[in-house]
This record gives structure tokens, C-alpha cells and sequence, in this order.
């Protein structure tokens, strides 16, 4: 998911004041553009009793960073759903 927020800053500045009329204020207005992109969802199904290794390849084989990788594994381990012991160095 990638979402973009662009934002220009318009000024807004009244003219001179004629004699005898008060001055207006010179106004800054943000103008906001918010794109947001979405990558179709790439899934893979994992028979239900697979190695450590498997998770891994099937987490590579659709583009999981290493870092993302980790987090992965350590919520799969805090849900119960891995049964092996991870040291993070």
C-alpha cells in the first residue's frame, strides 16, 4: 500500500487598502493531493503441517523483506502458530 500526500501552500493577498479602509490579511491556504496505490494481493496456500523452511520460501517467493520477515515469524510465534524458538541477533 503506498499513499502520497502532496501539499501546496497558496497565498491569498488582498490588495492595497484605499485610504481610509482597513488593510486585509494575507492568507495562506494548504492544497492537499492524497493519492493511494494498492499492489494486487499475491497469496499462497500452505498445507496445514509445513517446515520453518516453507514459510520461508513461500514468504520470498512473493517479495517479503527480510525485516518484514522477522516481524512475520515473531507474530506467528506470539499466536501460537509456530513451534520453534526465535533468536533475533
Amino acid at each position: 500500500l503506498t499513499i502520497q500526500v502532496k501539499t501546496k501552500l497558496n497565498v491569498s493577498q488582498p490588495q492595497a487598502p484605499l485610504v481610509g479602509n482597513a488593510a486585509g490579511q494575507t492568507v495562506v491556504t494548504p492544497e492537499v493531493e492524497t493519492k493511494v496505490e494498492e499492489e494486487p494481493a499475491r497469496l499462497s496456500l500452505l498445507e496445514q503441517s509445513v517446515t520453518l523452511g516453507d514459510v520461508v520460501r513461500g514468504l520470498n517467493s512473493v517479495g517479503v523483506s527480510p525485516r518484514d520477515l522477522v516481524a512475520i515469524l515473531q507474530a506467528l510465534k506470539a499466536a501460537g502458530a509456530l513451534q520453534a524458538d526465535l533468536e533475533v541477533i
